[in-house]
């Protein structure tokens, strides 16, 4: 049998073109995310660190659709205090809503947020640069109806020994 076979098989007929896979999403509105990936990388200056996911929206529309999120989390330049700060705002609302009230110190802790579900809304920043639009996050939230988790669940009777991770 060749290699090539199977090729008689696919009949582009019964086939929709998808060209707009890469189109922004909607802003302004609600979509569930889980964590595909996340990753410490240093930043290109080498004095940062930022973490980086790689997010599968999952609903309630597009799913399938990928976002990507690197935030700012460290730096050893004074100067960029207010971008750490930022940054550390956002990765620990992120957290809070994974479930946790710490950030992912080894391998294994950045492995256990693989498959965590949250909510962003998004934004677009517009073309520049010879790159075109592209969505950004603007808020996170925890998923509607979840119970709270990590330090925002402290007030429900939880604490970090509660947690399986």
């Amino acid at each position: 049998m060749s290699n090539y076979e199977f090729v008689k098989h696919i009949d582009f007929n019964n086939v929709e073109t998808q060209d707009d896979d890469y189109a922004p999403l909607p802003v302004n509105t609600w979509f569930r995310v889980a964590i595909n990936s996340a990753e410490y990388v240093p930043t290109r200056d080498g004095k940062g660190q930022l973490f980086k996911t790689r997010l599968d929206v999952v609903g309630p529309t597009h799913a399938g659709r990928v976002l990507w999120e690197q935030i700012f989390c460290f730096s050893a330049d004074p100067g960029k205090a207010a971008g750490v700060r930022i940054g550390l705002q956002r990765f620990k609302s992120m957290m809070q809503y994974c479930g946790r009230s710490s950030a992912p110190a080894s391998d294994q802790d950045l492995a256990l947020l693989v498959g965590k579900e949250f909510e962003v809304k998004l934004g677009l920043e517009p073309a520049k640069n010879g790159y075109e639009a592209r969505n950004t996050i603007k808020y996170m939230r925890q998923v509607k109806g979840a119970q709270p988790t990590g330090a925002t669940g402290a007030s429900a009777g939880f604490n970090d020994s509660d947690l399986p991770f």
